[in-house]
């Protein structure tokens, strides 16, 4: 069964996400090995994994949430 993890965007990050898409989904794909998405609809990211990726999906969702409260991404990805 897969968990999907949603990260609110507020309307000013908006533009933001879009300019660092690339960048955002890079680190979540490649080295955590899940799948992202943006839903225009609810304006949130969502962060798809198996259950037994439980701790990396909390990953993923801290480094976007970092983002969503105006953290550059270098600062995310600390995280």
């Amino acid at each position: 069964m897969a968990d999907v993890r949603k990260v609110f965007m507020p309307a000013n990050r908006l533009t933001p996400l879009k300019t660092s898409w690339p960048s955002i989904v890079a680190p979540i794909v490649q080295h955590l090995h899940l799948n992202i998405r943006f839903n225009p609809a609810t304006r949130c990211v969502e962060i798809k994994g198996s259950e037994e990726q439980s701790q990396l999906l909390q990953k993923a969702e801290e480094f976007v949430k970092s983002f969503a409260y105006g953290f550059d991404l270098q600062d995310g990805i600390v995280l």
